[in-house]
């Protein structure tokens, strides 16, 4: 059996709250963010925490940013190799170093506010400072930051401290050096969005972790692994939250957020995060075109050429069109296009786009666009990239309507029908693509639609499997069991998500 498969069974089979506690944990989605208790020894908080017989320590050297708790003893031990022999596990002295680099390099090189200072707050581990709290997640994850309090005055700005795991025995990573670095730069981007607006858009939240994880250290592979469920579901809005916790969706967004930084620089995403510091806000993507305006920029333009960039991947990667690490990442979508027949009616969704591949095409091809005349069409576009020699020869931006396309010497031809609004209903629509010259498309026949996707989670909008945690609930014992099964199924294969 698939292991998609097996998981997938597993996540019907148990309640939002049980699956909850056997995957990895990222923040909720439109949730206020909740005062966590920290995990030390009689605290009460929720695992990961200190057991109340460990000796818990503090790693702060002289002007260190960022204060590391630690036990040498117990379940939650951090490896005891010493071997500077300063009596520090050279473990936490890796992490404390490692969270001052990615604390100063989102500060100074990316120009964004840093964490809240807890100075003010009862248990705040001791000073100001941010802290991390070594503890076994079990395999269950492999960091976390979790909201302490907020400000009152601006009660979606949060502070918080980080939870991360205490020897990643068992992980996937090549080394403990990786495993901290990636940890550190995700989640730290946590605790900077938390100063901006906490508990916001799954999307945004993740999208825009693993994104900074890229900026600070680009050998690391977060990026190139966590956008394959992006580049297999291209046909979702890049907004749409999860349907459960969280999805592996939220992460591959991060595409989106390396396209816009590499063309506009870091100041672009920095400034939707600013945009959203306010009480209520509208979905990310509206801000963010509203940002672009403000540039003199256009979302149409911007989503057009994003769409284009995704197509210059795995064989078909130009690092001069496409992402510069596309040859590290899987190929978009494509829905093959059978000559003379029409796809089933496509619902193109806002900021979405659907590839199609049209084996051997006729020299000159013919496409036959039927659009229902009831739906949204403004902003919507059709590309055109045909495939010479085993690469994409050019890419041309035409209407989405019917149209004759030069295809002499192309093995392949890829359409990519492309929607550029960031709010508003979808357009609906079919393709068929026939020899120019003969008649085989038969015009198609549109059932009246209600145009209820205009929402931010419309039930049409495909939905990849879910992929991390929420709170915990208590569950009952049919859950329990349910949950160990789950939870032994993600120690094996979704460990390293955050």
């Amino acid at each position: 059996m698939k292991r998609w498969a097996i998981a997938a069974a597993l996540a019907l089979a148990l309640p939002r709250c049980a699956l909850a506690l056997a995957l990895p944990r990222c923040a909720p989605a439109t949730e206020r963010a909740v005062a966590e208790v920290r995990p030390t020894p009689d605290a009460g908080a929720l695992p990961p925490s200190f057991d109340p017989a460990e000796r818990v320590e503090r790693y702060a050297p002289e002007g260190a940013t960022v204060v590391v708790h630690f036990t040498r003893d117990g379940r939650n031990a951090v490896p005891a190799t010493d071997a500077d022999g300063d009596g520090w596990p050279d473990y936490v002295a890796l992490v404390s170093e490692t969270y001052q680099r990615v604390l100063a390099f989102e500060a100074s090189a990316m120009r964004f506010r840093s964490p809240l200072s807890d100075a003010t707050l009862a248990d705040n581990g001791g000073d100001g400072r941010f802290d991390v709290y070594l503890v076994d997640f079990n395999g269950r994850g492999d960091g976390a930051f979790r909201s302490d309090a907020c400000d009152p005055a601006a009660p979606w700005r949060c502070r918080g401290h980080m939870l991360q795991d205490n020897d990643f025995n068992g992980y996937s990573y090549p080394s403990l050096a990786v495993a901290v670095r990636t940890v550190a730069s995700h989640e730290l981007f946590h605790s900077t969005q938390a100063a901006y607006r906490s508990a916001d858009s799954a999307t945004l939240a993740e999208g825009t972790a693993v994104w900074a994880t890229e900026r600070f250290d680009p050998s690391l592979d977060d990026l190139e692994r966590l956008s394959a469920p992006y580049l297999s579901a291209t046909d979702r809005s890049l907004d749409v939250e999860p349907s459960g916790p969280a999805d592996s969706f939220s992460y591959g967004v991060s595409l989106w957020f390396l396209h816009q930084g590499q063309r506009h620089g870091d100041s672009i995403v920095e400034a939707l995060l600013a945009r959203r510091d306010r009480a209520d806000a509208p979905s990310w993507l509206v801000d963010y075109r509203d940002v672009l305006r403000a540039r003199d920029r256009s979302f149409v333009d911007e989503f057009n050429h994003f769409a284009s960039w995704c197509l210059f991947t795995a064989t078909l990667s130009d690092p001069a069109r496409g992402p510069a690490q596309g040859a590290q990442l899987r190929p978009v979508a494509r829905t093959a296009l059978a000559l003379g027949r029409h796809t089933s009616v496509l619902r193109l969704f806002r900021s979405s786009f659907r590839v199609f591949a049209i084996d051997a095409p006729p020299a000159l091809t013919s496409l036959v666009v039927a659009v229902d005349p009831a739906s949204n069409t403004a902003n919507t576009a059709l590309l055109v990239a045909p495939i010479r020699g085993g690469r994409i020869d050019s890419v041309t931006q035409r209407p989405l309507a019917s149209l004759t396309l030069d295809a002499h010497n192309a093995e392949r031809l890829l359409l990519v029908a492309v929607n550029g609004n960031a709010e508003g209903p979808s357009a609906i629509l079919t393709l068929c693509a026939q020899d120019h010259g003969r008649r085989e498309c038969e015009p198609p026949t549109f059932a009246p639609d209600a145009g209820a996707d205009a929402g931010s989670a419309p039930p049409q909008q495909p939905a990849p499997p879910a992929g991390c945690d929420a709170t915990p609930a208590r569950t009952s014992n049919a859950a329990r069991a349910l949950l160990l099964l789950a939870a032994l199924y993600s120690a094996l294969v979704a460990r390293r998500f955050r």
